[in-house]
């Protein structure tokens, strides 16, 4: 371990030593024509367990090359904190680098020593992979029936079939013509952690799924769907690389966020055992970047099993909250967050985004404050009344009458914008009502004696309102 050293020179010694690691394993990957795989993670544990780095260049034979290349990697790099080495297009060499404790007088030793473990190694992983091709794809998934998953909950096979009904609702919807293979992912994506690699490296689920179901000559989609359906993790990570793959993501990361929600295991404050925030995270994330035309509560009401009405609320409400802080987190101001607020839940989530930078842009214009003042005076008028009904037999003066008239010639406009998602445009004509808004104010008594004139002017107010919430609701941007 590092010697106990002022924080400054500490920190200046392992960023120093940290360097040396890397300029020793990329010299000596590039001797036989590659390159060190950097692990970010690994390089920074292997740094803080030496005091000394020394660099070892070291091999096995060229036979375990077809095993699948992650299980060579994460044995080097989990069991034995190896780097390994690639050639300059990525695909795995039969070499290895150990980074040491000892002076460079002890090269071979340290070389002969990895070399002989990691052999055994790679040949405990040979003989979990073999047994499991033996078994085969069908055998894995059935071994899963014994596999409790929670239970509450029943097997893992169970938890595959509730991932199977929801990703062919999301199928059924989005991607009709892929309803079949959607089918076959879901049913097989659990598969794999009744295998013996992935009970011995669990880091590996999925991607062992993925070899398994090419193994069984499985459609190629398939195989890939099952290889990346635990992708995204967040809102930074990879999507999976199919359509396929997509849906099947969706409808795991919201079967868990379910089954833990039934169970009454909800995040509180910072603690959550189970990562529901982070399945959260990556739902969302597939929405906005897929932009699917699915809402929350489109997703949420996907699910058939566990889920009551009230768990739904409950989980429409926890993954609209991951939304808003995920808004929050690139830079929207809470207040133009709460614009939207009326929409989260119920509306395409890219499309969220989309009215945010809209009401973003908006409000930065010159002229923006004289429609904010009028639209504000609507809003406070009315705000602590119940709904009225309209009766335009009941207006009155010019003004209200021309009011009224604007709003019914601007609903079916504003709706062809609001269609095509044009938010920004809808913006600019909505504000064109500035001026009548104001001469109705300037002109109109609200407030008149006469009870029924009094309503019906507060009806045509909330129907104005309406009009001018169909964005985004500007009256809480201040």
């Amino acid at each position: 371990m590092k010697r106990l050293l002022n924080p400054l020179l500490l920190l200046l010694t392992i960023i120093k030593e940290k360097n040396k690691i890397v300029t020793q394993a990329t010299e000596l990957a590039e001797q036989v024509d590659g390159k060190v795989l950097l692990d970010e993670e690994l390089l920074n544990e292997v740094n803080f367990l030496v005091e000394f780095p020394n660099s070892v260049l070291c091999s096995f034979p060229e036979e375990y090359l077809r095993l699948p290349e992650e299980l060579l990697i994460t044995v080097m790099k989990d069991h034995q904190r190896y780097f390994a080495v690639t050639d300059f297009e990525g695909k795995l060499k039969n070499y290895f680098i150990v980074v040491s404790n000892t002076k460079s007088e002890n090269d071979e030793n340290v070389r002969k020593g990895a070399q002989k473990v990691i052999k055994a190694r790679f040949e405990d992983a040979k003989f979990y992979y073999e047994e499991d091709l033996k078994k085969g794809l069908d055998s894995l998934l059935n071994a899963t029936k014994g596999i409790i998953y929670h239970e509450k909950l029943g097997s893992l096979y169970d938890k595959s079939l509730r991932i199977l009904k929801i990703a062919e609702e999301f199928a059924q919807k989005i991607l009709p013509e892929k309803v079949d293979l959607v089918r076959i992912a879901s049913k097989y994506c659990k598969a794999d952690l009744a295998s013996g690699v992935v009970g011995e490296f669990p880091e590996l689920q999925g991607i062992m799924g993925g070899y398994y179901a090419k193994k069984a000559q499985l459609p190629q989609e398939v195989a890939l769907a099952i290889r990346e359906h635990y992708l995204p993790k967040g809102f930074t990570d990879n999507l999976p690389s199919n359509e396929v793959g997509c849906l099947l993501s969706l409808a795991d990361k919201l079967d868990h966020i379910v089954s833990f929600f039934y169970l009454g295991e909800i995040p509180t404050g910072t603690e959550d055992p189970f990562g529901l925030r982070r399945s959260a995270n990556g739902i969302l994330a597939l929405l906005l970047k897929k932009k699917y035309p699915l809402s929350i509560k489109d997703c949420v009401d996907k699910v058939k099993e566990l889920a009551d009405e009230i768990i739904k609320e409950q989980i429409s409400s926890f993954i609209g909250q991951r939304l808003e802080s995920y808004f929050e987190g690139t830079g929207y101001d809470v207040n133009l967050i709460r614009t939207v607020g009326d929409f989260i839940l119920n509306h395409p989530v890219y499309e969220i985004e989309e009215r945010l930078q809209a009401v973003k842009i908006f409000k930065n214009k010159e002229d923006f404050e004289s429609f904010f003042l009028a639209v504000k005076r609507v809003f406070n008028i009315i705000k602590n009344y119940e709904k009225f009904e309209l009766k335009p037999s009941l207006l009155v003066t010019k003004e209200e009458k021309n009011l009224y008239k604007e709003i019914i010639e601007k609903k079916e406009k504003l709706n062809e914008y609001l269609i095509k998602a044009k938010f920004l445009d809808a913006l600019n004509y909505i504000q064109s009502l500035t001026p009548v808004i104001n001469n109705f104010f300037d002109k109109v008594l609200v407030m008149d004696r006469d009870e029924n004139i009094k309503r019906n002017r507060l009806a045509l107010l909330q129907e104005l309102v309406q009009l001018l919430k169909s964005v985004a609701d500007l009256s809480k941007l201040y």
